[in-house]
């Protein structure tokens, strides 16, 4: 019996529908929502996982150039070690020729001082002699045999005391021939010692590098998992947000028995009542699309966006978590988590896994289709006392292809969009 709505009007915050018995009025300005700073955290995480990416291949790079360093310093410290062992057999070398010039130096000393002593036993037989002659001619004449004798041995005593001479000269020479191969051979070892000492410093700084390396990516393994496991929150946010829009609408339907049944049709922006008296109303103040026309504030309370199985991109700019002016497509000011579980059975890598800890041997794991899944990224860790292995197989640091998963390893696994690529190993 009551009379149909004669009139429906919306003023940007309350929507009024009139008819004979008056007008109600509902404020329906709750049905709008800020997705601004869900894009900025989307944006940020996207940048922060890309900067982490480069990071981890830059960490790569720098484990390969100490690797050279260290494999260079080992053939220096085997080359040193060659050098100070023929110093070594030189040295000995020496020590014998000073030996044995010191045993002919000796020995001609002896001979000059027996020299010596048949020249002054020449001398007085030569005495002896003279006073044979004066008293006896037959003596004079054995004398004479005599001293032809001494002449002689002197003669020879004079040819051996020359050589002698000669002997000491070259025995002086080769002395100091020795003195300055030891010389030499000194300053070589404390070049030797001084090139030693360098490695060690050098294969210090490379351990110390390496252990900084190694530091660095794990900083950015507990980064990505961060990044990962924010974006994991913000898509259940998102998805939750979507169920209490869906119930607000839902509420905001005619509950009142006594009225007459009316449709309420919603085509673009126009909002449209049917019936006697029924009209269009334009919604467009609350479908700006512009989210940056005024700073969005979220009221204090959790709220949930259910993407109902679809997908939520952002273009054109840049998003920040955590921080107002953004510098790169995605910059998160703080930490990020992402998805981690352990297996002891054969198990699959799905769109909600990150890192995997295997516990077990002898299993597979299955990974998804390159082609389904670019960018996608999985940390696969092996601490089950044996090998594992994976379904398909994926590129290693030299192109080559690998399935395996080895014991006390951890793969890191990118989806170039046709193969997965190793991009590090730990």
């Amino acid at each position: 019996t009551n009379e149909l709505n004669s009139a429906v009007a919306f003023d940007g915050t309350n929507l009024t529908v009139t008819d004979p018995g008056g007008s109600l009025s509902a404020d329906i300005s709750g049905l709008a929502y800020d997705d601004t700073a869900i894009q900025g955290q989307v944006t940020t995480n996207s940048t922060d996982i890309a900067s982490n990416v480069s990071d981890i291949a830059t960490n790569a790079t720098n484990i390969t150039t100490n690797t050279t360093g260290i494999t260079t310093n080992a053939t220096n410290i085997a080359s040193n070690d060659t050098d100070i062992a023929t110093n070594a057999t030189d040295i000995a070398s020496n020590t014998t020729d000073i030996t044995t010039n010191a045993t002919n130096i000796a020995s001609n000393d002896t001979d000059i001082a027996t020299n010596v002593t048949n020249i002054a036993t020449n001398t007085t037989d030569i005495a002896t002699n003279s006073t044979g002659i004066a008293t006896n001619t037959t003596g004079i004449a054995t004398n004479a045999t005599n001293i032809a004798t001494n002449v002689t041995d002197i003669a020879t005593n004079a040819t051996n005391i020359s050589t002698n001479t000669t002997n000491i000269t070259t025995n002086a020479t080769n002395i100091a021939s020795n003195d300055t191969d030891i010389a030499v051979n000194v300053t070589d070892i404390a070049t030797n010692a001084t090139n030693i000492a360098s490695n060690d410093t050098d294969i210090a700084t490379n351990a110390t590098d390496i252990a900084t390396n190694v530091a660095d990516i794990a900083t950015n393994v507990t980064d990505i998992a961060s990044n990962d496991t924010d974006i994991a929150t913000n898509a259940t946010d998102i998805a939750t947000n979507t169920t209490d829009i869906a119930a607000h609408v839902a509420a905001d339907a005619d509950l009142d028995v006594t009225n007459e049944i009316q449709t309420l049709s919603l085509s673009g922006n126009d909002l449209t009542i049917s019936g006697t008296g029924g009209n269009t109303v334009s919604l467009t103040p609350l479908v700006d699309t512009n989210l940056a026309k005024d700073d969005l504030i979220q009221d204090p309370e959790t709220r949930t966006y259910d993407m109902n199985s679809q997908d939520l991109g952002f273009t054109n700019g840049n998003v920040g978590i955590g921080n107002t002016s953004p510098n790169s497509t995605l910059q998160i000011s703080g930490s990020i988590s992402s998805p981690i579980r352990s297996t002891a059975v054969n198990t699959a890598l799905g769109a909600n896994d990150f890192t995997l800890i295997i516990t077990d041997q002898d299993l597979v794991i299955t990974l998804p289709a390159a082609n389904t899944c670019i960018g996608r990224i999985y940390v696969i860790k092996n601490i089950g006392g044996g090998e594992n292995s994976t379904n398909i197989e994926y590129i290693d640091r030299t192109g080559d292809t690998d399935d395996q998963i080895g014991n006390d390893r951890t793969l890191w696994l990118q989806s170039d969009g046709t193969n997965w690529q190793l991009i590090n190993r730990i």
